[in-house]
């Protein structure tokens, strides 16, 4: 392995962010209340400082295994981070892995935010980016961060162990073939349908476009070679346990094993790609593929790719006059997704018509196009719902952060996989710079869909499930190429 002289000192954590009352769950048309725990949810911590005369920039990148965070939350969180570092920090990137099994920290469809634990996750997350933020400041020798089965007792603990170290960062490339479908199908009509049944697809063209098998690691070490944390980019929902457990779902079981063939404990960052259409239901299986025996075939199958793809893990070359680290945070205006009003009174009809009945049973994009009548109902109170606050345009945060040659593209939405290939290829053949889109950093905008895709319709195209209208797409990809 080439390595180049360290340029960033780095401190490395993870905490226990699993609640321990009953909580709302994020991730489906229904609201689900927690009955337990399958596995704990983290929340990582990496912060870094330049060791370089070009760059005197510290930032502070948060992992939340959380579905999504609303607005209010990312600011909130910011504000709170600055403020207990006492403003160690030139720059945040906050973002979540999208386990549909967690707290919800917004409000969406008929789950409410759970505001208890939104204050409860804001108070654990800053204090430990404060005694990260000493130990950054300190530069000692060492570091010591919890490993995955480590449990919220042991965060002081873990807290009074860790050190700043010199890091180099290393890239391996792999690909999971097979692990990830494109989860929208073309009717003969040219209509989009979400997750159709099997049945259902036997009436229809097919996927109505690619996928991102690619799996991107970051790699960070000491500099005597031990490794520090790794970064896994990979382009899958991650929504397979379902139920009312609590899990990190299948990344955090990707932790797990990485770790173990490592053989180090070290924090495993998942950071979510171009998923909006993205996701494993494979439609050449007949049987189940919802459940937690599903949540670690895919964490065992991607920690593969990422342990065989290891031992060819090179650094990118450098271009001297570019600082190691840096961080911009912009707001675009970006153009809003249209509800018109005929949606409106169609939805005050339905509802009318319905009387007020109730939700029952779990309610997904698969009961959507399965044509049921609670989901039918549950978007109609959700249009209504977000119609007042709707506008014609949005300023939107998009962050890029420079890791070496690495940028990462942070966009408070899931994008779909061809905005993320589109960023991909933004760097052109140089190899002097690794572009990875980050999904469900800053906010949340909902799905963003390239124009075409939002003509076609299907669950993602829908008023209630993005504010970003179709052109919206092409300037973030635009955004971030002037960046590039």
């Amino acid at each position: 392995m080439r390595a180049s002289e360290p340029r960033l000192a780095a401190v490395f954590q993870r905490i226990d962010i699993t609640p321990s009352y009953p909580v709302s769950l994020l991730g489906y048309f229904n609201d689900r209340v927690s009955t337990g725990v399958a596995d704990p949810l983290a929340c990582r911590l990496a912060a870094f400082a330049a060791r370089s005369p070009l760059s005197a920039a510290r930032l502070l990148i948060v992992q939340i295994d959380t579905c999504l965070f609303d607005d209010a939350f990312a600011w909130t969180l910011r504000r709170a981070l600055r403020a207990r570092a006492n403003g160690a920090w030139t720059e945040v990137l906050v973002f979540a892995s999208h386990t549909h099994t967690a707290p919800a920290l917004a409000r969406l469809y008929e789950t409410p935010r759970q505001d208890r634990y939104a204050a409860d996750l804001v108070s654990r997350i800053a204090a430990a980016a404060g005694e990260v933020a000493r130990a950054l400041a300190a530069g000692s020798p060492a570091t010591t961060q919890q490993g995955p089965n480590a449990r919220m007792g042991d965060s002081a603990r873990a807290a009074q162990g860790l050190r700043a170290v010199p890091v180099t960062l290393s890239v391996a490339r792999g690909r999971a073939e097979g692990l990830s479908f494109n989860r929208r199908w073309l009717g003969r009509d040219g209509r989009a349908v979400t997750n159709p049944s099997r049945a259902l697809r036997a009436e229809l063209a097919g996927p109505e476009g690619s996928v991102d098998p690619e799996v991107i690691t970051l790699l960070f070490r000491e500099e005597g070679g031990a490794p520090r944390a790794v970064f896994v980019s990979a382009v899958n929902h991650t929504d397979t346990v379902g139920g009312q457990q609590l899990s990190a779902d299948w990344p955090g079981l990707l932790e797990r094993e990485v770790v173990r063939g490592l053989g180090a404990e070290v924090p495993v960052f998942f950071l979510p790609g171009a998923q909006g259409n993205i996701n494993h239901f494979d439609p050449a299986v007949e049987g189940e593929q919802t459940g937690y025996a599903e949540a670690r075939r895919l964490g065992k199958a991607y920690a593969q790719v990422v342990l065989d793809s290891l031992p060819a893990a090179r650094s990118l070359a450098l271009d001297p006059r570019l600082p190691p680290l840096a961080s911009r945070l912009d707001r675009v205006r970006l153009p809003g997704r249209r509800i018109p009003a005929a949606k409106l009174d169609a939805a005050r009809r339905l509802l009318r018509a319905s009387g007020g009945e109730g939700v029952a049973g779990t309610l997904t994009a698969s009961e959507l196009a399965a044509g049921s009548p609670a989901v039918e109902r549950v978007l109609a109170r959700e249009l209504l719902r977000q119609s007042p606050s709707r506008r014609r345009s949005y300023r939107v945060p998009l962050q890029a952060v420079r890791l070496g040659g690495v940028l990462l593209c942070g966009i408070p939405g899931e994008p779909f996989v061809e905005l993320g290939l589109a960023l991909k290829g933004a760097a052109g053949t140089s190899g002097s710079c690794l572009v990875l889109p980050l999904g469900l950093a800053g906010g949340y905008f909902g799905y963003l869909l390239p124009g075409d895709r939002l003509a076609s319709g299907g669950y993602e195209a829908l008023p209630v499930a993005g504010r970003l209208g179709g052109a919206a797409a092409a300037m973030i990809v635009e955004h971030f190429r002037r960046l590039v």
